[in-house]
């Protein structure tokens, strides 16, 4: 499988076409993708736990649709324990130095596929922080006030 930006990544399994019809053809190939790209967000997710949570480095070496969905599993996940345990404050603070991080990181010599991978994540990552600023001048402090449960919505 081939991205338009020419990201390459192989199927978990291939697809044989031979004496199939385009549907079923289509079908196999639709599951496929769909299959590799669970694989592969999985074991990227994996990857950065195994990192202890060296943000750039697994940005560098992961593929980007893995980066930009893994990161906002992360989000997600370390949102709520900030929420959970009245950390919200500390979170705001790792997530400045998280989008100064990729700040640094935009402005050395990368190539094309790494910078269209990283500025959509600064722009994801500064939404996310401007949320938690917002959860904090709230005082959200329960995952299931409507604050947080509407923002896991878009």
């Amino acid at each position: 499988m081939v991205s338009k930006d020419k990201e390459k990544i192989n199927f978990v399994a291939s697809v044989d076409s031979k004496e199939k019809s385009v549907e079923a053809w289509c079908k196999e190939v639709e599951d496929q993708i769909f299959e590799t790209l669970q694989n592969l967000i999985n074991n990227s997710i994996d990857e950065y736990y195994k990192s202890d949570r060296d943000k750039i480095s697994w940005v560098r070496k992961s593929f980007s649709q893995c980066v930009l969905t893994g990161s906002k599993v992360f989000y997600t996940s370390d949102a709520e324990t900030a929420i959970n345990f009245n950390g919200l404050d500390r979170y705001y603070v790792k997530l400045n130095e998280q989008i100064m991080d990729l700040v640094d990181l935009i402005r050395q010599k990368l190539d094309t596929l790494e910078k269209k991978t990283i500025s959509p994540l600064i722009v994801q990552s500064v939404h996310e922080r401007d949320s938690m600023k917002k959860f904090m001048e709230l005082k959200i402090n329960n995952i299931n006030e409507f604050e947080w449960i509407s923002q896991l919505r878009f």
